[in-house]
């Protein structure tokens, strides 16, 4: 009698031991996966940080050259048209806003940072800040407008970097009107 009730304990020693290797296996799965995410999570959040500075410094770089353009040699193929402050200043301003702008496309888009409404409103500024490029606004045809234009026109060839699925999806949300690459703009 003793010995049946010692192998019953025993076969229930068992039981439970081995329900509780599956739960504790269970548990160490799913804290696995878990960090798991929260590595990927993480290192998004460092690329973000890269990226982010990585485009501060770009900016910043933009406006120094900006500053002391007149003592640069034309070290680059597009630099041979920017011979005024004016042009100077529209190619930093440009390149600020599209840098910014690919800064977030790459968040939402490449790194899963930001949502639906984030990209909204960044879609939404981003159409304010090139609105003046529109061939409907009253000030597409100044002079000034044009140049800017024509300067945006210069950046968004492939050369200079933006990869072009970020342009085709600039033209597809509006940001950057159509017009700025038809061949109708006049080049200053």
């Amino acid at each position: 009698m003793w010995q049946a009730l010692v192998r019953t304990l025993s076969t229930l020693g068992i039981i439970l031991t081995a329900f509780w290797t599956m739960v504790l296996a269970i548990f160490a799965g799913a804290a696995l996966l878990y960090a798991a995410k929260q590595i990927k999570a993480l290192r998004n959040q460092l690329q973000h940080t890269s990226e982010a500075s990585l485009t501060s410094l770009s900016n910043q770089h933009n406006w120094v050259l900006f500053e002391h353009w007149h003592k640069l040699p034309h070290a680059l193929p597009a630099w041979f048209m920017l011979d005024t402050d004016s042009r100077w200043a529209w190619r930093v301003l440009h390149f600020n806003h599209l840098n910014l702008i690919k800064l977030f496309y790459d968040d939402y888009y490449k790194r899963n940072l930001g949502t639906q409404s984030d990209l909204n409103g960044w879609i939404q500024m981003s159409k304010y800040w090139f609105s003046n490029f529109r061939s409907d606004n009253s000030h597409f045809h100044d002079d000034e407008i044009q140049e800017g234009l024509s300067t945006l026109r210069q950046i968004l060839k492939p050369e200079e970097g933006y990869p072009q699925e970020f342009i085709a999806w600039l033209t597809e949300n509006e940001i950057i009107p159509k017009c700025v690459f038809e061949n109708k703009i006049r080049e200053s």
